[in-house]
């Protein structure tokens, strides 16, 4: 049997059968998915009729926008995405914006189009939900380009982690498990500044919208009936409120993979150092890790002032002469007094109460099918070990299923 041969003529049949008849629903898709196991060929119902019943259209003219912004007002749900280039610069370069309504993918050329303003209220508007997969990049394309931040947002990856004992997954996963769909990967190969866009490119791209609005119908009534709405709309709003998102060159530090051993007098060192490093790599517009890797952060935070000369000069990165003068000056201007722990951790009891909260993490995750990692990761466990109140765990959803457990 010759597969290929079938694939043409399924696809060719598909396109006859929507120039006749006009599909205006995404469920059409599952009949396809059923015939293909009837049939038990190799071809992809769902995806062929999933870009027939929902087109691309490229959006690359002020007014073309105008034209499709009525369509995408009226929407009460879209789905969201953007492509963009962050390789060799701060902030990062937008090249694409992916809209899903009910019926139609649009894919926005940014670079092409002036108008802002109309997309921006659009983001704004509350009253209309936005989907997104895995979103705080996206989110912060957006804000760097439109100067806003989006309203209403619901993270597919952050909802999917409520309902299944697999932590982040990729959107393509989520798709094909809920679907039976494959999609190709490898976005980040692409040059999303080339243009004009190959059909190819706008095809890859308003697939990563295409299958969002069902995935949020299908994760929102699986969550309603786990009785974790609730929970999951409390974690995208905390998780995605905007200082989380864009921070800040004095909280850039918070995202650093601190050491517990680190001290306090090391720890303001560090901050520092993170937020001199913040602020050169926006002035320059270049990656952070362009002035100082993380791993050189550290080393000069906790290294003695009489070595800091020879970590610098063991590092392959050189660092400029204004740079080499400002980090001397933060690590020999650090006047902090380096307070003694009063309360000594004593080994034994903490060890033990790491064995508790593993223990007891083991039995809430498999009673509510939730990763331990998105409950509580090893961080959090060992500072509620060492005696620090304020972990995750101990407020919110987490408190209710986990935190007041180990307490």
């Amino acid at each position: 049997m010759n597969y290929n041969s079938i694939n043409d003529s399924i696809k060719w049949s598909l396109i006859m059968i929507t120039r006749i008849i006009k599909f205006d629903s995404f469920n059409f898709v599952c009949i396809f998915i059923n015939l293909k196991h009837l049939f038990k060929c190799s071809c992809n119902f769902g995806y062929y009729v999933s870009i027939l019943i929902m087109p691309n259209f490229l959006v690359n003219t002020d007014k073309k926008l105008q034209n499709i912004i009525p369509e995408i007002k009226s929407s009460s749900i879209i789905g969201l995405d953007t492509e963009f280039i962050r390789e060799s610069t701060y902030f990062p370069k937008l090249a694409l914006l992916q809209i899903a309504t009910t019926n139609y993918n649009y894919c926005i050329d940014v670079i092409n189009i002036t108008d802002k303003n109309s997309l921006s209220d659009i983001l704004l508007d509350n009253q209309v939900i936005k989907v997104i997969h895995s979103s705080k990049q996206d989110l912060e394309s957006i804000f760097n380009y439109y100067k806003c931040y989006p309203k209403n947002i619901f993270d597919t990856q952050i909802a999917f982690n409520f309902l299944y004992n697999e932590p982040n997954p990729s959107y393509s996963k989520l798709v094909k498990k809920y679907f039976d769909i494959s999609l190709k990967e490898g976005s980040w190969r692409t040059n999303w500044l080339e243009r004009p866009l190959s059909d190819e490119k706008i095809e890859y791209a308003c697939n990563d919208v295409r299958y969002l609005v069902k995935l949020y119908h299908i994760l929102h009534d699986q969550l309603q009936a786990e009785q974790k709405l609730d929970w999951c709309k409390e974690e995208i709003r905390n998780d995605l409120e905007i200082d989380n998102v864009i921070v800040k060159p004095e909280d850039i530090w918070k995202r650093l993979n601190i050491s517990n051993k680190i001290n306090n007098h090391q720890l303001v060192t560090l901050k520092k150092l993170a937020e001199l490093r913040e602020n050169e790599a926006i002035t320059k517009d270049i990656p952070r890790k362009w002035i100082m890797a993380d791993t050189l952060l550290f080393k000069i935070s906790t290294c003695k002032a009489s070595q800091l000369d020879q970590v610098i000069s063991d590092t392959r990165v050189k660092l400029s002469t204004k740079i080499l003068n400002k980090v001397r000056e933060i690590v020999l201007n650090n006047k902090t007094v380096l307070l003694k722990d009063n309360k000594a951790v004593n080994i034994e009891e903490y060890h033990a109460q790491i064995t508790k909260c593993n223990n007891i993490m083991d039995s809430v995750s498999n009673k509510y099918n939730i990763a331990p990692s998105f409950i509580a990761n090893k961080k959090d466990i060992e500072n509620f070990a060492r005696g620090n109140k304020n972990v995750r765990f101990l407020k919110g959803w987490r408190f209710n299923i986990f935190g007041k457990l180990v307490q």
